[in-house]
């Protein structure tokens, strides 16, 4: 009886040792995956499309464990900058607002808004990361100031103030930034790139080309450990319209970002990687686009969860999830237009269709007018086919209407090869009626988005709101076994600057409401002046520059400047 005691009490034993240590597993890296804009049904139609009669998973399926409820802070549908933010902050916000707290809106509000809170810049895990010691990255398609990459590195009421935004993330101190958008990045934002130790390869906006004599090969040579990389003057051409030779895949930078992050890396990171352009092509009814470039993504979220299995063996521990921020189109397999018993049609019948087209509309667009020719007659067989079609069926004939439509359009865009964006909906449109995929809307739609988690031990399940993703990742990323609080956070880092400089008299100079940039915040006490530049992470003491660990945020509605609360203790001033 005694021995069998005994031998209780010894497994009883292990198994709590075994579970503590479990419950005590440091998790190391963070992936944020976010497929911009992908309805549930998306999944589907990729997952059919991407098959062949034979089903073939894609590479999320095993993860899928759950839905998020999704909205704006005044409005139950929201835009990529309040969605993504939720996820990044913990906080809704109002449509526009990227990581900035929500001003009141009586009546509407679907959220407990506090009005003393208005328009302050809230802090993201991505920048609680950083300062707890970790490494931090952003890979996406679109261009790098745009809503979701901005929504985990920077601070603005305006999603479209590109220029303030970028400003922020370049002196935020992101590792590893891969994407697009060389036309948002001036020369002093190059400097300081430079000056601050990056591995920089960046697309000519002019020639297409990479500048100071680099190619596509230094994208694989970089070796870190920190490196900007942007591929296009604006957005990263879609996946299957890229040319692979000079500009890599979404995967690819993936795994490049990944490499990176991993060198010679004890704190582990945090990592937000975007497929930007489903959310594009729904936006344009463009069912090729949603397809393959929610395939695009898809093998991005293969190649992470690659990675992670491969750390776990070496003991390091890869949190996943993956989830987008809103729906987008209506888009579903089966429409009204689609001919009666579309329901009964074999695989090859329904999927046929989309299978014949090689290009996105965009990517036909610009076969269409690269180079731009006005002046030539603009005909079915002469122009469409040969040129925009022919890596597609030449079975394809355009109706005397899409012609006339076609041609109407190309003639608006009056010589200028950066209208070309005018005919992408109207290729898309052409492109949709040969298929049986239906669209409700060119707009973002209010259904909950699906929820895949890869991790080895605690996960999320069922229908969450996008504070218990944010919470997740707080937990995730605990210090100390203590998780990230991001309310202390803001606080510490986002302080009025009336607040902060007590005692100092103010003189705010320099804001261009154009570009919101510019504003200088001179604080002056006795002897000392402290020059405070917006959207960096400096000042200046009687001259003398001190670098801040975090970036400075200038709010123009309630001229306040927000700043770290411990300047005065750290810098004794």
């Amino acid at each position: 009886m005694k021995t069998k005691n005994i031998i209780l009490i010894l497994v009883f034993a292990l198994l709590t040792s075994y579970a503590d240590a479990q419950g005590k597993r440091k998790i190391r890296n963070v992936i944020m995956m976010i497929p911009d804009g992908t309805s549930t049904s998306v999944l589907s139609i990729s997952r059919w499309y991407n098959s062949g009669p034979a089903l073939k998973w894609l590479s999320l399926d095993p993860y899928v464990c759950g839905l998020v409820k999704t909205h704006s802070s005044n409005a139950p549908i929201g835009d990529s900058a309040p969605t993504s933010s939720w996820y990044a902050t913990g906080y809704a916000s109002q449509t526009g607002f990227i990581a900035t707290y929500p001003p009141q809106d009586d009546g509407n509000d679907l959220v407990k808004v506090d009005k003393e809170k208005a328009y302050q810049p809230l802090m993201t895990v991505l920048e609680a990361a950083k300062l707890s010691g970790k490494k931090t990255g952003l890979v996406f398609t679109c261009q790098f100031p745009h809503a979701t990459p901005a929504d985990f590195s920077a601070h603005s009421r305006d999603r479209n103030a590109y220029h303030m935004i970028a400003e922020q993330m370049i002196h935020n101190r992101i590792d590893v930034l891969f994407g697009g958008g060389t036309s948002f990045i001036n020369k002093e934002n190059r400097q300081y790139l430079a000056k601050n130790g990056y591995d920089t390869l960046f697309m000519d906006e002019k020639s297409a080309s990479f500048e100071n004599g680099s190619d596509y090969r230094k994208f694989k040579q970089l070796s870190g450990p920190k490196a900007w990389a942007l591929f296009s003057p604006v957005d990263v051409p879609n996946d299957i319209d890229r040319n692979p030779n000079q500009i890599p895949s979404l995967a690819e930078m993936t795994q490049k970002a990944l490499a990176l992050l991993s060198k010679d890396n004890k704190q582990g990171f945090f990592m937000m990687v975007e497929g930007s352009k489903v959310d594009w092509s729904a936006h344009n009814n463009d069912p090729i686009g949603v397809i393959t470039e929610f395939l695009a993504f898809d093998k991005a979220v293969g190649t992470a969860i690659a990675f992670a299995k491969a750390k776990e063996k070496e003991g390091v521990e890869t949190i996943i999830v993956i989830c987008p921020d809103h729906g987008n189109s209506g888009i579903n397999m089966g429409s009204r237009l689609s001919n009666s018993g579309y329901d009964k049609l074999s695989y090859s019948k329904l999927y046929g269709p989309l299978k014949q087209f090689k290009l996105t509309a965009d990517g036909i667009a610009k076969e269409m007018v690269m180079p731009l020719n006005i002046n030539k007659d603009f005909k079915a067989d002469s122009v469409f086919l040969t040129s925009a079609f022919r890596k597609g069926d030449p079975s394809i004939v355009l109706t005397a209407e899409e012609v006339k439509l076609l041609q109407e359009e190309y003639a608006k865009l009056l010589g200028n090869a950066e209208r070309v964006g005018n005919l992408v909906k109207p290729i898309a449109k052409i492109i949709t009626s040969r298929t049986y995929i239906g669209f409700t809307t060119n707009g973002h739609t209010g259904e909950d988005v699906f929820l895949a988690v890869y991790s080895t031990g605690t996960s999320l399940h069922g229908v969450v709101g996008s504070d218990d993703i944010n919470r997740f990742f707080c937990k995730q990323l605990s210090v100390g076994g203590i998780p990230v609080n991001l309310n202390d956070s803001t606080a510490r880092y986002f302080s009025r600057h009336t607040e902060v400089l007590k005692g100092y008299d103010f003189k705010i100079s320099g804001f261009d409401k154009a570009s919101k940039t510019g504003a200088v915040l001179e604080a002056r006490k006795g002897d000392v002046v402290i020059t405070i530049p917006a959207n960096k992470n400096e000042l200046f003491i009687n001259g003398v520059r001190k670098t801040l660990n975090s970036v400075v945020i200038y709010d123009d509605i309630n001229n306040v400047f927000y700043l770290p609360k411990t300047i005065v203790k750290d810098y004794k001033i």
